[in-house]
């Protein structure tokens, strides 16, 4: 998990990668709805999800590029990343304004 080289991914269960798809689901209909970042409290976070990690998300509506926003390093831990990085694609990608509730 620590290695910058190493695929992360392959380390994750389909229970911590379903856990990282439903937090970075929820966090864009929360920030998009709130303004606001979602709370983790109350999500099983696992050994793996907590550890230093680094992700990429990227958002599509109808089929089309809407925001991709992501970490090369390992700066914080995956979850964070994940969920910061949800939250970058939708309000903070240069090349789009902010998603709207629509999009979502």
């Amino acid at each position: 998990m620590k290695n910058n080289n190493v695929d992360t991914a392959a380390f994750l269960n389909p229970e911590e990668q379903a856990t990282l798809r439903e937090i970075a689901r929820e966090t864009l209909e929360y920030f998009v709805g709130q303004g606001e970042m979602l709370d983790l409290q109350g999500y099983r976070l696992s050994d793996n999800l907590q550890a230093d990690g680094a992700a990429f998300v990227t958002l599509r509506y109808q089929d089309a590029l809407r925001g991709c926003i992501g970490h090369t390093r390992f700066l914080q831990p995956l979850v964070h990343s994940v969920r910061e990085n949800t939250v970058n694609a939708a309000a903070r990608d240069p090349r789009f304004g902010p998603l709207t509730a629509q999009e979502v």
